[in-house]
């Protein structure tokens, strides 16, 4: 079961939701740092930032949303086919709670999370957009409805050693082939991990799909958001 563990409310009225999905071996608290980066940007906007549903195979203290042996796109397959329902019924759920529609809603996920919030595409119509960072794109075997499909951003480092940066350019085209508008990030030089670069481009991503014109939050060039995911 998911549950909404990590929460930060930027106004006392919600008048939009951004999911964050963490990847393989972390939890929730990990990528709630973006909540807190863009939090000033975003008015009215609540971050949810919950614990996948199971206890990390390769660790003890971190979660899964689906076991991994390695990325191999069948196996891949088959744990986004098992993971995807529980985390629509979870976005849907907290939808009702906070009174608001799919297109007050944006998704982003890194890594494994990314790769599940770039699969929400095709169980939830008329989400508002997705960023995916450092994730990877596998097809699913049959889309639920047609489009049109919300705005996607893909960001991506050079040189990540766990989701190679060669499956930018292969979401890229997968996705534009299912009739999804992409834009692409790629960070010069960074591993498996999200820089200010990046974040910096998804929150003007957020911003723009919320149809806000807030200014962007500084931060210092040199930084890099650290994450625990492997």
């Amino acid at each position: 079961m998911i549950t909404p563990d990590y929460v930060l409310s930027s106004d006392k009225e919600t008048q939009r939701l951004v999911f964050l999905l963490h990847g393989y071996g972390a939890n929730g608290a990990d990528l709630l740092e973006i909540g807190h980066f863009w939090a000033p940007s975003l008015p009215l906007t609540t971050f949810i930032s919950p614990n996948a549903p199971e206890k990390c195979d390769g660790g003890p203290f971190g979660y899964q949303w689906f076991g991994i042996k390695d990325l191999d796109p069948l196996d891949m397959r088959r744990g986004l086919d098992r993971a995807a329902p529980a985390l629509k019924d979870f976005i849907e759920g907290q939808a009702r709670t906070h009174n608001l529609t799919p297109n007050q809603i944006a998704l982003v996920g890194f890594s494994q999370g990314a790769m599940l919030a770039l699969e929400m595409l095709f169980y939830i119509p008329g989400l508002a957009g997705v960023v995916a960072y450092s994730g990877a794109f596998y097809k699913p075997p049959k889309v639920s409805f047609k489009g049109p499909y919300p705005p996607v951003l893909l960001a991506h480092g050079t040189l990540d050693p766990v989701v190679p940066y060669a499956s930018l350019a292969l979401a890229e085209v997968s996705l534009k082939k299912l009739g999804v508008g992409v834009e692409t990030q790629s960070c010069v030089g960074l591993g498996h991990s999200i820089d200010v670069a990046g974040l910096h481009r998804g929150l003007e991503f957020i911003q723009r799909i919320f149809t806000k014109n807030s200014p962007i939050i500084v931060m210092n060039d040199k930084s890099t958001l650290n994450t625990k995911e492997f």
